[in-house]
């Protein structure tokens, strides 16, 4: 069986492909719990605003997304 021939594509084994999986879920999951504490950080920081400055900053958010 030469290499290319792999069932498991470019891995050599399927424990290999998991490993590989599973470090790539971590990294997944590690960005999505930094994301979620910073949107909460900024919820924070828009709460604590007075009415004035949170509409501007709203504004502001809203024409930043696509």
């Amino acid at each position: 069986m030469k290499e290319d021939d792999s069932p498991y594509g470019l891995f050599k084994s399927q424990s290999d492909y998991d490993q590989r999986k599973n470090v790539k879920l971590m990294i997944i999951n590690g960005l999505a719990f930094t994301l979620g504490l910073l949107h909460e950080s900024i919820q924070e920081l828009i709460l604590s605003l007075d009415p004035t400055m949170r509409h501007v900053l709203l504004v502001l958010v809203l024409f930043g997304r696509n």
